[in-house]
């Protein structure tokens, strides 16, 4: 069997809480609520993936954790809390920042 290459697509909007899924680089993307939010090591760089129940086992294949999408894992600065024998894993977004601020810091990030 030969491994082929797969491309999850890039960040959803920020909050959208969408599946990331695009089958190729400027492809239509995936807009389906995301289930499921996967941690990934792609090169050495780690990136978090949202995904669909349909795409979620194309995530799965490129993740080391997962856990179910919640309301803080689509935002910058979220935070992955791995499992543990304990507890599965979650997001939790930096609760020293209102969402207002982060939205702020964001589009003033996008205009500089």
């Amino acid at each position: 069997m030969v491994n082929e290459p797969h491309y999850i697509g890039g960040p959803s909007p920020m909050g959208s809480g969408i599946c990331t899924y695009e089958p190729a680089p400027g492809g239509a993307r995936c807009t389906t609520p995301a289930t499921m939010h996967f941690l990934a090591d792609l090169a050495g760089e780690f990136v978090a993936l949202l995904a669909c129940a349909e795409h979620a086992s194309i995530a799965r294949m490129l993740s080391f954790d997962e856990h179910p999408a919640g309301g803080d894992c689509d935002f910058p600065n979220a935070v992955w809390v791995h499992r543990t024998a304990e507890r599965d894993s979650y997001c939790v977004w930096d609760e020293g920042q209102s969402i207002a601020q982060e939205f702020e810091r964001v589009a003033e990030m996008a205009t500089s």
